[in-house]
């Protein structure tokens, strides 16, 4: 079961599988992998380029932000899609980004979403804990609105410190989107990645360079503080598209399996017909239905909360419900 449902979404779905092969065959992605670096230089010469030419980093995007006009939905489509053929680089990272920027309803930061829809401006998202806002620094402490004062007492800005990792395709990213602790309260800011520091670290997954984000008493204006972000909307959105991704390889190796199963033969038959085999592949099939049907469910609950300017808030699902 693939995530496109509709004929407009099958449609979508055959366009950007067949896009997928043939700028990023298997054999580039096995070039990917022996490269060692994630798949930086393949994305950033050839594949952002075209997946912005394709119209794919800004589907989910307003036409006024220079985006598609469609939404979650049809993004998760087009990110099972990439995810089938393991499209390296920062794709995910950046669509991930601007998404929550956004849902955050922060127009001062509307030029870089339309960056990313462009494929001008690549982004990443961290989701671990480990950067706090100093309150010392801040002075009061942060808000309702998640701003705080700085020493001098002027409001409006945060000085945050600490670390945040793995953060998948920071190596890439011009803009760094990351958790603080402010308090009892957690709060997400938007920061260029030449405001902090960025070691790689490996990962289990050689298509996308992870690295460790680290900042030593930053301070953050008050226009990238993401404060009109829900609380658990980032992280909802975050699980949506990543579980999406994970479904189109989960599809793939569903269908490789069995497909290998009809053509290797044990004691004078295919695979496929023994009990055993056929036991496996059924629950392979249902796992990956069920993770589909899950993660549809959460793109629909989400759409119209991605961007609340345009959502009626009486129609608008809340960001808890993709969890």
């Amino acid at each position: 079961m693939a995530l496109a449902l509709t004929e407009e979404h099958l449609a979508l779905a055959e366009s950007v599988r067949g896009w997928a092969g043939r700028v990023a065959p298997p054999a580039a992605i096995r070039a990917v992998t022996t490269a060692g670096d994630g798949g930086a230089a393949l994305y950033t010469g050839t594949l952002r380029p075209a997946l912005a030419g394709q119209g794919l980093l800004g589907l989910h995007l307003p036409e006024s932000l220079g985006g598609q006009g469609y939404g979650l939905p049809e993004l998760a489509v087009a990110v099972e899609e990439l995810g089938r053929a393991l499209v390296p680089g920062g794709f995910l990272p950046t669509v991930l980004a601007s998404a929550i920027l956004l849902s955050a309803r922060t127009s001062a930061l509307d030029g870089l979403v339309k960056e990313m829809a462009a494929g001008t401006l690549t982004g990443a998202v961290g989701l671990a804990p480990g950067i706090r806002a100093d309150a010392a620094a801040s002075g009061t402490g942060a808000g309702d609105s998640g701003q705080s004062r700085a020493g001098n007492g002027q409001p409006g800005t945060l000085v945050i410190d600490g670390t945040c990792g793995p953060v998948p395709g920071a190596g890439l990213a011009d803009l760094v989107i990351v958790p603080v602790a402010s308090g009892d309260r957690q709060i997400w800011v938007a920061l260029d990645s030449a405001d902090v520091e960025i070691t790689p670290l490996d990962s289990l997954d050689l298509t996308r360079p992870a690295g460790r984000v680290g900042v030593d008493n930053l301070s953050v204006p008050a226009d990238r503080v993401l404060t009109g972000l829900a609380p658990g909307a980032a992280m909802s959105i975050a699980a949506t598209l990543l579980s999406a991704e994970a479904c189109g390889i989960a599809d793939w190796a569903v269908t490789t399996a069995a497909e290998y199963a009809k053509i290797r033969h044990q004691f004078g038959r295919p695979v496929g017909q023994f009990q055993g085999v056929k036991h496996r592949c059924a629950w392979m099939l249902t796992a990956a239905e069920q993770a589909a049907a899950a993660v549809w469910d959460a793109a629909r609950a989400l759409q119209g909360a991605a961007d609340p300017r345009t959502a009626a808030p009486d129609t608008a699902a809340g960001p808890g419900a993709a969890t």
